[in-house]
């Protein structure tokens, strides 16, 4: 009984050292189903901005992240609070979990070109060796042309 235990606490407290940096943000508990607030809204509008200026739907975020859409639709409406995703959905969206988290009016606009860099950097995280070996054929060839 008392390893059960130990186990339990020790989970709890792996769990939330993952998240101390959301818990200024928003009440993390775990099993407890909370209704959205500020924290969880302004995170939830971070996700949908940010893969609208990669010009990815949510749906495509949710497959390249690992998870099914309705869970990632739970995100974006706040109706959930993320867990170890989280990590993966700010790689997949090539941003920091302080960009998804702040509610910062003033953050600095990025430029087209460094978007869709981003997207670009995005999409090659999930494709295989041989889509990149095309891929690259076609950047040497465009890059060429510039030149």
């Amino acid at each position: 009984m008392r390893a059960a235990l130990a186990n339990e606490h020790k989970s709890s407290i792996i769990h939330h050292v993952l998240f101390v940096d959301l818990t200024t943000y928003c009440t993390w508990t775990r099993g407890a189903r909370h209704e959205p607030n500020v924290g969880m809204e302004t995170f939830s509008s971070n996700l949908k901005g940010r893969a609208e200026q990669l010009g990815i739907s949510n749906a495509e975020v949710a497959r390249r992240v690992g998870l099914i859409e309705r869970r990632y639709g739970n995100y974006i409406s706040g109706t959930r609070q993320p867990d170890r995703s989280l990590v993966k959905i700010s790689s997949v969206l090539k941003t920091s979990l302080d960009e998804l988290l702040s509610n910062e009016v003033n953050k600095p606009a990025k430029s087209t070109k460094r978007n869709l860099q981003e997207r670009i950097a995005s999409a090659v995280e999930v494709l295989n060796e041989d889509d990149l070996a095309r891929i690259a054929i076609m950047l040497d060839a465009l890059a060429a042309a510039r030149s």
